[in-house]
């Protein structure tokens, strides 16, 4: 394990990070990048966290969701403003999340509330989703979030056009974890008490596994 980070496929908005082409066939190494613990591919963008445990996003960026606080879109790796101890990062459509040992960050794009800080006020860095839960995995997906709990449960807020929260009904969406469609109170998916892992699709689903011993 070299610690490098390689990319291949489309690179119109420099999502490859560094190099001047429209994409490249087979995986090649993203320079500026060593040592890295983690990455998520996002659409069009890219977020990783690096050896001392903060993040850094690149490629397409005019929501904000590469964090560090504008919208060019770009293959500088960018550093997400304001996050130290980071744990888990996910990129979504237009969005990316995180958990550190303050809690679960989300930026970008919030139209459908997908942020969970109780808005649906798009930002250019993390701003701190609204709950009491304490999280240890969270997954972006297509302006919808879901995360998992110490206790096994599954939440998810923003866009339920499909019923990708998984609150038993489609249509409207909540901008934090919350009851009800606009609720602010933590309403787990039940899914059972087994320790679970979940993600979000690009589209307008989510998917979770129980692990159940």
């Amino acid at each position: 394990r070299d610690g490098y980070l390689r990319c291949w496929g489309d690179n119109k908005y420099r999502q490859l990070g560094g190099y001047p082409y429209s994409g490249f066939w087979t995986p090649i190494i993203t320079p500026g990048l060593t040592d890295l613990r983690a990455v998520s591919a996002g659409v069009h963008f890219n977020c990783t966290i690096r050896g001392d445990f903060t993040a850094a996003c690149w490629g397409y960026g005019a929501h904000g969701q590469l964090g560090y606080g504008g919208t060019a879109t770009t293959s500088a790796k960018k550093t997400v403003k304001g996050l130290a101890s980071v744990r888990r990062i996910d990129s979504g459509l237009y969005h990316a999340c995180s958990l550190t040992k303050g809690g679960a960050y989300c930026w970008g794009y919030n139209v459908k509330g997908q942020l969970g800080n109780g808005s649906q006020k798009g930002t250019k860095t993390p701003v701190l989703v609204k709950t009491t839960a304490s999280f240890v995995d969270i997954a972006a997906g297509h302006n919808h979030t879901c995360a998992v709990d110490q206790t096994g449960r599954v939440l998810c807020w923003g866009d339920n056009t499909y019923g990708q929260l998984g609150r038993g009904s489609a249509g409207g969406l909540s901008s934090s974890p919350g009851k009800a469609v606009f609720g602010s109170d933590p309403f787990p998916v039940p899914v059972g008490l087994c320790k679970q892992d979940a993600d979000c699709g690009e589209d307008g689903h989510a998917c979770t596994v129980s692990k159940c011993e």
